[in-house]
């Protein structure tokens, strides 16, 4: 991580010194010079970046997100008391140290990610400032060690807590795939779970509490609705986060900068597969432990991110940022049908893993021959050439 600070950024720093000042300055836009995602290939390099919702330029307060440097806890991120540093060389201002660093560029990241929300037509579904604590610590459960190399969304106080980075590269504070993709979580939470009331809910819980081991498997009972809608939202959930991701940044594989490790088997740019009918994904899932549940839904949900990428490309035809927010409106219109749909029969209907493509489909906008084409290579194999698509 040190080394690659210093390729990115410390350096750039050290050249602004000679000429830096140190003097408070506020206004209606505040420039500051981070680590920013290239436009054309996604690499990142310290960029000027300028931020329209500061109060306080030196605090970092302001009205898009409230971001706390190690805070105790999540429930108590308002009295972290972490003092910012800047140098000011002419009207940048330069974070002066790591943590000023890390929490500029998530404050940064949400300010665009709002900007977003305006443009997609979400602004409303989230309440504001977001709340981001940065290198939390977060203990670890029966003797494992703390948590690192990771960012959580937690539900029960609509916040992302982004735990200490340990690896070379890219910290996931600086990784703006990262934070959109637990950006969206909020967003999901607001559109779909809030408006489920059953206590059957698995899986949308802390994070923290459901990373204990277990070997349990459900027996035929227990494998319910409900039990099975939660495994099929939270695909739906960690899928569609990885696609916000890529809205917001155009980049396949944002995870290759900072978790390599876990690229590959998340990067978008790969085929899609078809999607099992419900008893087969049944089946597969009773013999899974609750641990390995949690693991198989990102497998479902990469291929949701796939699949809505190569939708993107297919029916828009292009990767620019104006086709993946018009497909990004789509998706968050078919969210809310499926919010309300979900809320009536969560406990007694089994949804199925296309039931998300479904309800895309039938969103008027979309509907057309090339999604149609789309849409039939994902059906299970069972019923493919039926006219279930019907292309208006």
């Amino acid at each position: 991580m040190k080394q690659l600070l210093l390729r990115i950024y410390l350096l750039p720093l050290l050249a602004a010194l000679a000429c830096g000042g140190s003097s408070q300055r506020q206004g209606k836009e505040t420039k500051y010079k981070i680590p920013w995602p290239n436009s054309e290939n996604s690499a990142y390099e310290s960029q000027v970046i300028v931020l329209k919702t500061i109060t306080d330029s030196h605090r970092l307060k302001g009205t898009a997100a409230s971001v706390h440097f190690k805070p105790r806890s999540d429930e108590d991120m308002e009295k972290s008391t972490t003092t910012l540093r800047f140098i000011e060389s002419g009207k940048v201002l330069i974070p002066a140290d790591v943590a000023t660093l890390q929490v500029t560029t998530v404050y940064a990241h949400h300010e665009k990610l709002q900007e977003m929300d305006h443009e997609v037509g979400v602004y409303a579904d989230l309440r504001r400032p977001r709340k981001i604590g940065v290198s939390v610590y977060i203990g670890g459960e029966e003797g494992d060690l703390p948590e690192t190399d990771n960012a959580i969304y937690l539900p029960q106080n609509d916040s992302i807590l982004i735990v200490p980075y340990t690896l070379n590269d890219l910290p996931l504070t600086l990784n703006a795939g990262v934070l959109a993709h637990e950006y969206f979580h909020g967003l999901f939470q607001s559109i779909v779970y809030d408006h489920i009331k059953s206590d059957k809910l698995l899986l949308s819980k802390d994070k923290r509490k459901m990373k204990r081991k277990s070997n349990k498997k459900p027996t035929t009972s227990e494998f319910s609705a409900s039990t099975f809608n939660s495994f099929v939202l939270r695909a739906m959930n960690e899928g569609l986060a990885d696609y916000w991701a890529w809205v917001y940044l155009g980049d396949d594989n944002f995870l290759s900068f900072s978790l390599p490790k876990h690229s590959e088997a998340r990067a978008l740019g790969k085929a899609v597969t078809a999607f099992p009918d419900n008893e087969k994904l049944k089946k597969v899932l009773m013999e899974l432990s609750e641990d390995k549940l949690l693991s198989m839904s990102y497998v479902l949900g990469t291929n949701y991110a796939r699949f809505l990428r190569q939708l993107t490309l297919s029916v828009l035809g292009n990767n620019h940022r104006e086709s993946r927010i018009e497909m990004a409106r789509k998706i968050t219109s078919a969210l809310r049908s499926i919010g309300k749909e979900v809320a009536a029969s969560f406990e007694t209907k089994f949804l199925g893993p296309d039931f998300f493509v479904e309800t895309l489909m039938k969103q008027e906008t979309v509907i057309a021959e090339r999604f149609c084409e789309e849409f039939a290579k994902v059906l299970p194999r069972e019923e493919r050439g039926t006219n279930r698509c019907k292309a208006k």
